[in-house]
Formats: C-alpha cells, sequence, structure tokens
C-alpha cells in the first residue's frame, strides 16, 4: 500500500508505505502530529479511481491510500467506526442551538446544531442516548462532531 499526503494546493508527495490498517492510522497521526495539524475526526471514502481516501477534518488536504484491495479498504473503513464514541445528551438549548454531551467517561463535549445528523429541524433533548465524533473549535477546544441519537437514555 502507499500512503499519500494532498496538500490543498492540490500536490501530493508519498509520506509511507503502511502494511496495514493499524500502520495507516499510525502513518497519518504522526504526520498530522509533526505539522502539528490539529483534527479529532476522519471521514473516510473510496474514490473513483479506486484509492482510499481519508479526509482528517480540513476539507482541503487529504491522505490517499493506494495499492490496496477492497479487504484493506474494508478494514480501514471499520478502524475509523471505532473511534465514534457514545454518550448521553447533558443538555441541549434549541433557541440558541447548542448543548453538551456527556461521553462513557464523564467528559463534556460541546455540541452545535450544525453537526447533528438528521432530517429536518436538528436538535437534542437532554438524556438522548448518541453517538459522535471529536472535532475541534476555532480556539482549540473539543466538540462533538456527526451527533446521531441512538435511543433515549430512559425510557
Amino acid at each position: 500500500m502507499k500512503l499519500e499526503f494532498q496538500s490543498s494546493n492540490g500536490n501530493r508527495r508519498v509520506i509511507g508505505y503502511p502494511k496495514d490498517r493499524n500502520e495507516t492510522w499510525k502513518l497519518i497521526k504522526d504526520f498530522l502530529n509533526q505539522h502539528h495539524f490539529k483534527s479529532y475526526y476522519s471521514r473516510v471514502w473510496k474514490n473513483e479511481d479506486g484509492e482510499t481516501v481519508f479526509d482528517v477534518g480540513s476539507h482541503t488536504e487529504f491522505f490517499f491510500l493506494s495499492e490496496c484491495d477492497e479487504k484493506d479498504h474494508k478494514q480501514i473503513q471499520e478502524t475509523k467506526e471505532e473511534q465514534q464514541m457514545k454518550g448521553i445528551v447533558k443538555w441541549f438549548d434549541a433557541k440558541k442551538g447548542y448543548g453538551f454531551i456527556v461521553d462513557d467517561d464523564k467528559n463534556e463535549h460541546f455540541v452545535h446544531y450544525k453537526d447533528i445528523v438528521q432530517d429536518g429541524f436538528k436538535t437534542l433533548n437532554q438524556n438522548d442516548k448518541v453517538s459522535f465524533m471529536l472535532g475541534v473549535l476555532d480556539d482549540g477546544r473539543r466538540k462533538a462532531i456527526h451527533v446521531k441519537v441512538e435511543g433515549k437514555a430512559y425510557e
């Protein structure tokens, strides 16, 4: 497999030849740390050329994994899904459009209505069970993103 980084100007450079999914994620995380990129989530998909594409939060800079088979792509997708966190809505103010989620380790995470995945009016109710990933605010603090309601905490 070949892992490349594509900068915002479209130029690509090889950053490594990982042997498996764990090594792929390690190379990406090491690269992000080396270049002081702040990223707490990722999207992974397969493009038209059959490459596995990683968006680690910037939306202008991507990692591309090529020369991998369908099994490798599937394993990387599964690893991404392992990054999903679970929690409960502590409170959410629908008028203001924000609130807080408490994860399973009792850490609180800010959530904005724009980061809720649902049709129609985007809101959360106190005690909703949710899954989410971590993103980052402009000031460097973490926030919940890709928030999905999984059910009620106390039915």
